[in-house]
This record gives structure tokens, sequence and C-alpha cells, in this order.
């Protein structure tokens, strides 16, 4: 039987998920996608809490990434989150942002964010950069 690496992808707005499925198809990777729309479903998933407690259907991801501009907890607030968890912290997280505040940058950073970029305008760009993810923190 074949694994693939899980990759959680955290994305409110309609658009954006449907731009990010369409470059993950393009990009074919090995992976298992699962997708949320808010950041309060990113904690709970990743504390395995609520619909999310059974972790055969929900496993732990290899990958997270997600918008800094998500709805209920702000992408600030779910890395400053994530790296208070201890269990968690061997989990690479790429964070996307439209803004180009360096700011915003350095803060991603400084909260853990192991990469911070700017978001592409279509998906086959977007399909380079997750192969360029996935080379980088799974494969």
């Amino acid at each position: 039987m074949c694994t693939y690496s899980t990759i959680l992808l955290v994305e409110s707005f309609p658009e954006n998920l449907a731009l990010f499925q369409d470059a993950f198809r393009k990009a074919q990777l090995k992976i298992s996608l699962k997708t949320l729309t808010d950041s309060q479903s990113a904690i709970d998933y990743l504390s395995g809490i609520g619909e999310y407690s059974n972790r055969e259907l929900h496993p732990l991801p290899s990958l997270i990434i997600f918008q800094l501009d998500i709805v209920k907890v702000s992408g600030f607030q779910l890395l400053d989150w994530w790296q208070r968890q201890s269990n968690l912290q061997k989990l690479p997280v790429v964070v996307f942002t439209q803004s180009i505040k360096q700011e915003d940058y350095q803060r991603a950073y400084e909260l853990g964010a192991n990469s911070c970029l700017i978001n592409p305008t279509n998906s086959e760009e977007l399909a380079g950069l997750l192969k360029n993810i996935y080379d980088l923190w799974i494969k």
C-alpha cells in the first residue's frame, strides 16, 4: 500500500482555494491534500479535537500552507499558536500573502514560518512553486 504525505491547506477565499486546488492537480504531487477554510478549523485539526479527533481520517500533515489573511484567527495569530505547540514545531509552515510589506515577511519569519511567499497570479506559476516546496520539505 502506498501512502502519501498529507498537506494541510488553509484558504478562506473560494477563488484562491480553487487556484490552489488547480495548481496542486497540475503539479501532480504524490500527496493527500486536506483543505480547510478558516484558521480555527486548522487549530482544531492540528490539535486533533472535535471532528478531527480520528487521526486515521485526519492525519497530522507533513506541511502546512496558509494565507496570512485567513478568517476567524489571522495568519499571524495562527503562526503564534503553532509556535507554542511543541509537538508541531517540526512541521514546516509556508505562508502566502498579497502583502508587499517587508514587516509582514519579517513578522511571519519571527513567528516561525519556513517560507513567506507572494501569491502567484496563475495556477501554472503556483504549480511550479508547489513542486519546489514539495521537493524542499517533503520529498
